[in-house]
C-alpha cells in the first residue's frame, strides 16, 4: 500500500537549496565575477519567488550585484514621492530584469510627477 507522505518544509529548502546552486553554476559557467558576500546572500535565500528572479537575472548580468537591484526599491520611491502607477507600468517596472533600466528609472523617480514619465528616453 502506498501513503503519500504531505509536503515537508526540507522539500521546499532543499528546492531553495537546488535553484540557489543552479543560480550560481550558471553565474560560474557565464563567467560572472561573484564575491564570498553574494554567494552568501544567493546561498541564504529561501523564498522561491526570489530565487526565481535571481536564476532569469543570472541569464543576463554582467556582475552579480546587478542581480540584486529589485524593483521593488523604484515602486517604494514612486509611492513615497505619491506618484500613482497604472497597472501597464508597474508590470513594466516588476518585470525588468536590466538593471541599467532599473536604475536610469530609479534617478527619474526621483524627480518625475507622473510614472508614465520614467519610460520616456
Amino acid at each position: 500500500m502506498f501513503i503519500a507522505a504531505k509536503p515537508s518544509s526540507t522539500v521546499a529548502v532543499s528546492r531553495a537549496e537546488g535553484v540557489a546552486m543552479a543560480i550560481m553554476y550558471v553565474l560560474h559557467a557565464r563567467k560572472v565575477p561573484v564575491t564570498s558576500e553574494e554567494y552568501g546572500k544567493i546561498a541564504a535565500a529561501r523564498d522561491m519567488a526570489i530565487l526565481e528572479r535571481l536564476l532569469r537575472r543570472a541569464l543576463t548580468v554582467n556582475s552579480a550585484d546587478e542581480m540584486f537591484w529589485e524593483p521593488g526599491v523604484l515602486l517604494a520611491v514612486l509611492e513615497a514621492r505619491g506618484v500613482p502607477l497604472t497597472d501597464e507600468e508597474r508590470y513594466e517596472i516588476t518585470t525588468c530584469t536590466d538593471p541599467d533600466q532599473l536604475e536610469a528609472w530609479l534617478r527619474r523617480a526621483l524627480t518625475v510627477s507622473a510614472a508614465g514619465l520614467l519610460f520616456i528616453d
